[in-house]
Parts: C-alpha cells; sequence; structure tokens
C-alpha cells in the first residue's frame, strides 16, 4: 500500500481547477468536505493540547507518588529502627538505673578516671536525646510525606479524569476526521478520474475533426479516373503531327495531361506528348511536399511530449518531485487524518522524557515508510510494544512505536519505498489505553534521538 504523498489540502486546491464549471455542485460540497476536515483538525488540535497537558501532569504526579510512597517507606523503615534502639536504652535504664550506674562509676573507676568517666555519661546522655530527636524529626518528615502523598493522589485522580475526558472526545474527533479524510480523497479521487476521462474524450474529439478536415492526398488524380483515361486514350489514338503541332494547347490545359499514364507513351514511342507535360506534372506535387516539413518545424518536440521551454527559461527538470512531497521525497509517517503537538523532553513515566513526537490517529489508520530504507529490527514488548525501526541510505533511523499491528509478510533486511505500508497506530507498549498513537523517532546516523517535530511538520504540515 502506498501513502498518499499530496495531502488533502493541495488537492482541495487543485480541485477548483481540476473539477469542469459544469460540476459546480460536487465544487462545492468538496469545499464543505475540506472545511469539515479543517474544523475536526482544528478541534483535534486543542484536545491534543489539552491531552498532552494532562499527560505530563499525570506522570509528573506518578513520578512524585513513586517517590513519596519510596521516601514514606525509607522513613518507616528507619523510624522503626529508632523506635528499637530507644526501647532497648529505656530499657537499660530502667534496670540499672541512672542512680545506680553512676555511683558504679564513681566507686569503681580510680580518681584519674572521673573526668573521663564523666564525659563517657554526658555523651551517653547525648547520644539519648540524639535518638529522640531523630525520631521526633523522622516522624514530622513522615507526616509531611503522608499529607503530599494523599494531596497528589486527589490531585492525580482529577488528572486522570480530565485525562479521561479529553481522550473520549479527542477519539471521537479523530475518528470523524479520519472517516472524512477517507470519503474526501475518494472523492477527489474520482473527480480526477472524471476529469482525465473528460479531456482525454475532447482530445479524442479534436483528433477526429483534424483527421476529417485534412486535404485530401495530391498525388491522386483530381477528378475521376475514367475520364482523365479516356481523354489520354483518345489523345494517343490522333497522329503523331496532331500532338505535335499543338503545344499551346497542350500548355493551357494541363490537367487534361498526365505522367500517371506511362502505357500511352509507351505505346507511341514517336509522339512528344510525354515530353511537353513534364513541367506541369512535376509542379503539383511540389506544393503539397512543402507542408510536411513546415508542420513538423511548428511541434520540434512532438515525439517527446514535452513543451519547448521558452525564451530565457531552463528547461524543467525531468525527474522532478510530485507536488505536496519535500525536496529529499520523504512522506509523512501517518497516510490518515492524525494531529501532533511539539512534546520534546515531555515527563513520561518513571522520570523519563519523551523523546519523539506523538501522531494522535484513530486506530487502524496506517503507519507508512517516511522515506526509501531497509528494515533494521523488529520487536513485540518491552516499552515500545509493536515497533519497526528503518534506515535510510544515509544511515538515518527512523522508530515507530505502539503499533497496533506490522504489514504482513514485513522483515528484516527487507527494503522499502516511500509510503510502503509498515503498520497500523495502536496502543500496544506502555502507551495509554486512552488514545491510540504512533511515537516515532529520528536518529540521525544512526545516534542519539533529536527532537522530529521540526521534520514532522514539514512533512505533515
Amino acid at each position: 500500500m502506498r501513502a498518499w504523498k499530496i495531502g488533502l489540502a493541495v488537492w482541495l486546491a487543485a480541485a477548483s481547477s481540476t473539477v469542469p464549471s459544469a460540476a459546480q455542485t460536487d465544487e462545492g460540497e468538496l469545499a464543505e468536505a475540506g472545511a469539515e476536515l479543517e474544523r475536526l483538525r482544528t478541534e483535534s488540535v486543542e484536545l491534543t493540547e489539552q491531552y498532552q497537558a494532562a499527560w505530563a501532569a499525570d506522570a509528573e504526579l506518578q513520578t512524585r507518588i513513586d517517590q513519596l510512597e519510596s521516601s514514606i517507606s525509607a522513613y518507616g523503615v528507619e523510624l522503626r529502627q529508632l523506635r528499637g534502639r530507644i526501647r532497648e536504652r529505656a530499657v537499660d535504664l530502667y534496670m540499672n538505673g541512672a542512680e545506680g550506674g553512676l555511683a558504679s562509676l564513681f566507686f569503681t573507676a580510680s580518681p584519674a578516671d572521673l573526668d573521663t568517666r564523666s564525659e563517657y555519661l554526658s555523651d551517653i546522655r547525648v547520644r539519648d536525646r540524639a535518638l529522640v530527636n531523630g525520631m521526633e524529626a523522622l516522624s514530622r518528615r513522615l507526616e509531611t510525606a503522608d499529607r503530599d502523598l494523599r494531596a497528589d493522589k486527589e490531585e492525580h485522580e482529577r488528572v486522570l479524569a480530565r485525562f479521561e475526558e479529553v481522550a473520549v472526545d479527542l477519539n471521537r474527533r479523530l475518528e470523524e476526521g479520519q472517516a472524512v479524510y477517507l470519503a474526501l480523497r475518494d472523492r477527489l479521487e474520482e473527480e480526477r478520474a472524471r476529469e482525465e476521462a473528460r479531456i482525454e474524450a475532447e482530445e479524442e474529439a479534436l483528433a477526429a475533426e483534424a483527421a476529417a478536415t485534412q486535404p485530401a492526398d495530391t498525388t491522386q488524380p483530381a477528378a475521376p479516373p475514367t475520364t482523365r483515361d479516356t481523354a489520354a486514350t483518345t489523345t494517343a489514338d490522333t497522329t503523331t503531327t496532331t500532338s505535335t503541332t499543338q503545344p499551346p494547347a497542350a500548355t493551357a490545359e494541363p490537367t487534361t495531361t498526365t505522367t500517371t499514364e506511362p502505357t500511352t507513351t509507351t505505346t507511341e514511342p514517336t509522339t512528344t506528348t510525354s515530353t511537353t507535360q513534364l513541367p506541369t506534372t512535376t509542379t503539383q506535387p511540389a506544393a503539397t511536399d512543402t507542408t510536411e516539413p513546415a508542420a513538423a518545424a511548428a511541434e520540434p518536440n512532438a515525439p517527446t511530449g514535452e513543451e519547448p521551454a521558452a525564451p530565457g527559461e531552463e528547461p524543467a527538470e525531468p525527474d522532478q518531485e510530485p507536488e505536496g512531497m519535500t525536496e529529499s521525497g520523504m512522506v509523512c509517517p501517518v497516510d490518515g487524518f492524525h494531529t501532533f503537538t511539539d512534546t520534546w523532553g515531555a515527563p513520561r513515566s518513571g522520570g523519563r522524557r519523551h523523546e519523539g513526537v506523538d501522531f494522535m490517529a484513530a486506530r487502524g489508520t496506517p503507519v507508512a515508510a517516511v522515506t526509501d530504507g531497509v528494515i533494521k529490527r523488529l520487536r513485540t514488548g518491552g516499552l515500545g510494544g509493536i515497533t519497526v525501526r528503518l534506515v535510510d541510505a544515509k544511515g538515518d533511523e527512523y522508530y515507530y512505536a505502539h503499533l497496533d499491528s506490522r504489514a504482513p509478510g514485513l522483515s528484516v533486511g527487507q527494503e522499502v519505498k516511500a509510503g510502503d505500508l509498515l503498520g497500523t497506530v495502536g496502543t500496544t507498549g506502555n502507551s495509554p489505553d486512552h488514545i491510540p498513537h504512533l511515537h516515532w523517532e529520528f536518529l540521525p546516523g544512526g545516534g542519539k534521538a533529536v527532537n522530529p517535530t521540526p521534520l514532522a511538520r514539514r512533512l505533515c504540515g
């Protein structure tokens, strides 16, 4: 399957000049369909921006929630450890008693060790206090984390609700847009085929008219051959002296003499009629022959079917690319109604950043090879789900992810042309179920991905 390399906007512009003037109703219907498609595109772009904003907010909140839950879990472990140490210290103090411990230090230690033992007791008190202070600080952090977690989860629920609400509206617009897109495409193809048939019929009519008005072949006698043959025979039957004694009459009536009757002159070898009429007979085909080179000179490029270039104007390139394609011959990777925005670097799940462009489209919309190249890799599973990686002759790579399916028979090492079917838009991998979309990456030279949005805008408008 080949992708449509000429945008519907270009088709609509061309339709006004290709549709016959008599088909004003059809032209009006095409304009209405184009306006409806543009309305759906505008609404879809607005919803796509809202959806992407909700998607980014969802990813950020989910990341914060994950971090808070991880922190709360770590705080809980640390708090339990502190509580265990404090409990052990409390038991020790209860069993030994603070006074008993202090007295034992003074009675069992020498006077030289009193300063050291006093510092030890002070250090114990500091560490005991630190245990208590640490537990209090950790408890406050845990309470703050719990409060933030509850707030983020509530906000996340609101974002998810908005996420799903926008997704429903966007899905409806995308499906409607795809239906209008396909109907308009088919209608334009019908109009184009009808116009081509009309032009072909006009050309055939002109050719038939030209053939009907073309002059008769001058090599044939102008008068009925039977009359001329009779006159020539009668002249041949006369005496030789009669034909030679009336040369002025022979030249005054050139139509009665002809050299197309060789039998007459050969049967009468003594007659001079044939020799006196040669100048007259040779002048007739001469006038006819001059018209043929003149007609050929009027159309020097007729055999090639190309119009000659105007004076001072360079001739058109023979391999000029069709209208609507880029200079490199690339095409839009989505062959159908779609929308996209610049989401390079936007938050994604797991703290990742977006490294591609998301083409929002109805599920099953064809996905096309953006350029001539070779299938480098096919994978199923992981974050990308069903994926295709295409590499062109320059080594640039193009990554297609979240496909609903791949083209039948597609294989690694297979050569494809720009516009060939690679698969269909879907939601496989870690793609949200809300909206089918194509995640598309551009990796120049097969290296790191760069923002593909500028390229997507040039290819897809």
